[in-house]
């Protein structure tokens, strides 16, 4: 679970990090962006078409707490 709010070089940078340390097990990256800016989401949209077990939603400011449980309630 990765909140993130104007961040996308450096989401790019942590998921690149996290797909290098793939082990036998199928890993799920949600990525909840918190209104970003159009460049930042521009990079975030990128995410789940270059890997397909990244899953994204966007949310306007609504905070890193309530990201974590959205992605909580929907993990797999």
């Amino acid at each position: 679970i990765i909140p993130t709010y104007d961040r996308g070089e450096i989401l790019m940078k942590a998921v690149e990090l996290i797909e290098a340390q793939k082990s036998n097990h199928r890993l799920e990256i949600m990525v909840i962006d918190d209104g970003s800016n159009a460049i930042n989401l521009e990079l975030i949209n990128k995410l789940p078409k270059r890997f397909d077990n990244v899953f994204l939603k966007i949310q306007k400011h609504a905070g890193p707490a309530r990201a974590r449980n959205w992605a909580i309630r929907e993990a797999k």
